[in-house]
């Protein structure tokens, strides 16, 4: 598996939500800019995070689990 460089921004529509949409871009957006999106992930039922876990040599990861499906992200940096 090769790992792609992307640009996302994770939402939750409202504060009493169980549910994010996470869309990806392939290059990083300013405000006020539209942008098409290269991806959009609903992710539903979300039960928790876990993060700093090593994945094929990646430690700066981000998981989140939700019911159905657990959405994996690995950064660069920690910040």
């Amino acid at each position: 598996m090769q790992w792609k460089r992307r640009w996302c921004v994770i939402r939750r529509l409202s504060p009493v939500a169980n549910s994010l949409i996470m869309q990806l871009y392939k290059k990083p957006t300013n405000k006020g800019k539209t942008v098409q999106t290269k991806a959009s992930l609903n992710l539903e039922h979300l039960l928790g995070f876990d993060s700093c876990f090593l994945l094929q040599k990646e430690s700066q990861t981000l998981a989140i689990i939700c019911r159905s499906v657990t959405a994996v992200l690995a950064f660069e940096k920690r910040e």
